[in-house]
């Protein structure tokens, strides 16, 4: 996967859940595969509680006849992996809430530069967890973190296994959230 990443060229990717499906071994040995960074900031080291994979990154973006635009890139991933990936990660890896935490990095990238910040993470469209509540912390959907957290200029959320869309698009809890639905294609207008 690595290869064809580096040949397309991302200039970042947020792990996602199922990435932490193979042990933390090998995602270790993906990320150092990767030619770009694999950003996730609420996969926290157990004991020190710092990030175990790099949390963000700024590029600077060439708008034509304008000038350079720096974007803040922050990654997080859905707590529920502490649930379903346990054998992996458990007494090693800890997953804080996703708006949680992007509240303290989302100032830290605007203080170290970025223009604009883009918060890409995976979680579903509603605020209930699919894990259930085990985990202390809501499910992100996008409006909730645009609730919470300052100065962001976009959401990137993916990861909805609920299934509510119908080809109507009226399964979907917060039509306001003007979603791409990815069980069925529907895009809300």
């Amino acid at each position: 996967m690595a290869p064809a990443m580096n040949t397309i060229g991302y200039e970042a990717a947020a792990l996602g859940n199922h990435e932490f499906n193979y042990g933390l071994d090998l995602l270790h040995t993906f990320d150092r595969q990767c030619k770009h960074p694999l950003l996730c900031a609420n996969a926290v080291d157990w004991v020190t509680g710092a990030p175990v994979f790099q949390p963000w990154v700024i590029k600077t973006v060439q708008v034509p006849g304008r000038s350079p635009v720096k974007v803040g890139i922050l990654g997080l991933v859905t707590p529920g992996v502490a649930i379903w990936d346990r054998a992996n990660v458990e007494g090693k890896v800890t997953f804080p809430g996703i708006v949680e935490q992007a509240a303290i990095f989302v100032p830290r990238l605007k203080k170290a530069g970025a223009n604009t910040v883009i918060v890409s993470f995976t979680a579903g469209y509603t605020t209930a967890p699919s894990y259930g509540d085990a985990q202390p912390h809501p499910g992100a959907a996008p409006t909730l973190l645009t609730h919470r957290v300052t100065h962001l200029g976009a959401t990137h959320a993916g990861h909805d296994d609920t299934g509510s869309c119908d080809s109507r698009g009226t399964g979907h809890p917060d039509r306001s959230q003007r979603t791409h639905c990815h069980h069925c294609g529907h895009a809300d207008q």
